[in-house]
């Protein structure tokens, strides 16, 4: 749930810092006084596209965090796949709005505006006025369906099915395109990988080329300096090397071991010295017989360098890729030239996708119907208590051609009145009823969601009287176990509440600020009565307020 939220310059909220409870979180205010700046301000910590113009006037950055706890392993499990660690059931989340962009963090680690999106999905969700877009999107309407039936297993297996016949019709069509276009696709690869392979190359190959042309380059330097040092090492008709004085130091120091025995050590250190200078001697003779070369090789060397560096040119920055440029032409030239056996197979292997698609999607719309009945009539007896009595609601199902969700087309039906045919709900609904509707389909899907705090935005919009009395108790019903926000303007539905919270605008100094605060048992009572009564609050109306709290309280406890 959504724990803590602290806002500093978004709008006209300087600085709040708001704690939240489970259970039913109840947010009055008078119009204009940043009930839905909080509500943007928490989208904004959620990742909700946002912009500078939300800095409040006279300050150069905004920040908006939001704390929260009690994340299911469920849920805690599926951030993990994002890469986002939830430890010990908490995640906090930060947004900083500056005109040079924004600064996002996850548990104090920087992250994208993408993440904070992805994490917050899983986190909250927000409901308005704006959910009867959403009702009307047949998308929509399948995901409620699919949610209801427990469905995303047996989706997410068609899918799997149409995404294979999806990959092998366009292969399929690859291969049928234009044959003179593949004639001349086919001379090309031809041509490259004919001039790839005739080269013969080798990883490392030009490395070593390389390193010999230096070799060879500086001949003449490196068998002078190799002939010093042999000479010095093994000596010559004039003078003893040094391996050879290190020889008759080692035999004087093993003749005097004889008589001190501290200088054995010595004695064999001096003589693996030499056999080690020996060893030295060996490699720089050996070395300067290699620079002893056939001068056409330079041009040789210099002749292949280049070779190299044309097909680099050409096909890649390395030899390596080179050469991956060629096994992939090779296989596109395989695959042309065998067109008509991979054709001919691919058309059998699509045939059968196709028909495995067919298959799963015809299962899926059987399970698609048995659930949307069982939904509208759950949906329906939401509805009767949400004071639509004569409500009733179908599902319209039609075909349509395969897609990533199906080939079901749906839409959901809707009468609300005796003798009224049922036509599509979005056509039909007020925004009231359309409110109701979509918070008895919240009622329905509580159960199956692991999301565990749900912003109800003024859902309650064009209700009033026992309507509203009676989606307060729904709202109230629906928060038993997790977390919902309520921003209203209705004291039948604020009355519900668990928690009830007061956004105040004033003005100072000719600059506007916001402040929420919680209320009281007798701030709740005036809230209450301003709500119902307007100002100024008269003794009735606290009175009435007393009232409704109390037969609220009643109703609450046996919910």
């Amino acid at each position: 749930m959504l724990a803590e939220l602290s806002i500093e310059n978004i709008a006209v909220i300087r600085r709040a810092q708001i704690r939240f409870d489970q259970g039913l979180n109840i947010f009055t205010g008078e119009t204009g006084a940043g009930k839905s700046i909080l509500i943007g301000a928490i989208g904004a910590a959620l990742g909700s596209r946002t912009s500078k113009d939300l800095i409040r006037t006279g300050e150069t950055r905004a920040k908006v965090s939001a704390l929260f706890t009690q994340i299911t392993d469920t849920v805690a499990g599926k951030l993990s796949a994002l890469g986002i660690d939830a430890g010990e059931g908490e995640l906090a989340l930060s947004r900083e709005i500056t005109a040079d962009g924004n600064l996002c963090r996850i548990n104090g680690m920087s992250s994208t505006v993408a993440q904070l999106r992805a994490a917050g999905m899983l986190l909250l969700q927000t409901h308005g006025q704006q959910d009867s877009w959403l009702l009307s999107q047949e998308e929509t309407h399948l995901g409620f369906i699919d949610q209801f039936g427990g469905l995303e297993a047996q989706r997410k297996q068609y899918t799997a099915a149409f995404e294979r016949m999806r990959v092998l019709k366009s292969r399929l069509s690859s291969l049928e395109s234009d044959e003179a276009a593949r004639a001349r696709k086919a001379d090309l690869l031809r041509y490259q990988v004919n001039e790839i392979e005739s080269a013969r190359l080798t990883d490392g190959e030009e490395e070593e080329l390389s390193a010999r042309r230096r070799v060879i380059r500086n001949a003449e330097q490196l068998t002078e300096l190799f002939s010093h040092c042999h000479e010095l090492l093994a000596g010559n008709d004039e003078h003893a090397g040094v391996i050879s004085q290190l020889n008759e130091a080692a035999s004087d120091l093993e003749a005097v071991k004889r008589y001190i025995e501290g200088f054995s050590q010595s004695a064999e250190a001096v003589r693996n010295y030499q056999y080690e200078l020996d060893d030295l001697s060996e490699r720089l003779r050996e070395q300067l017989e290699e620079l002893d070369f056939n001068p056409r090789e330079l041009d040789e060397i210099e002749e292949r360098l280049e070779t190299i560096a044309k097909l680099k040119k050409k096909y890649g920055s390395s030899i390596s890729e080179v050469l991956a440029f060629g096994e992939e032409a090779a296989q596109q030239l395989a695959d042309i030239e065998g067109f008509e056996q991979d054709a001919s197979v691919l058309a059998a292997e699509l045939a059968e996708a196709e028909d495995t698609a067919q298959k799963l999607s015809a299962s899926l719309t059987d399970a698609r119907r048995d659930a949307a009945e069982r939904l509208t009539r759950a949906v329906e007896q939401e509805l009767h208590e949400l004071d639509m009595p004569h409500a009733r609601m179908n599902v319209s199902f039609s075909a349509k051609p395969l897609s990533e969700d199906g080939g079901d087309a749906v839409e959901f039906l809707l009468s609300v009145n005796p003798g009224e045919a049922l036509k599509p709900l979005a056509k039909i609904a007020s925004g009231g009823e359309m409110s109701r509707i979509m918070l008895g389909i919240k009622g329905v899907l509580s159960g199956r969601e692991e999301i565990g705090t749900l912003i109800f935005d003024e859902i309650d919009a064009g209700i009033s009287g026992r309507a509203a009395s009676k989606v307060g108790a729904k709202l109230r019903a629906a928060a038993r176990g997790r977390q919902i926000i309520c921003v209203t303007h209705l004291a039948q539905v604020a009355a519900y509440g668990e928690h009830h919270l007061l956004i105040e605008k004033e003005i100072s100094d000719g600059r506007t600020f916001t402040e929420i605060k919680p209320l009281d048992e007798q701030g709740r009572v005036a809230e209450l009565a301003r709500i119902m009564n307007g100002e100024p609050i008269t003794p009735l109306a606290l009175e009435n307020a007393r009232e409704l709290l109390a037969n609220t309280r009643s109703l609450s406890a046996v919910l």
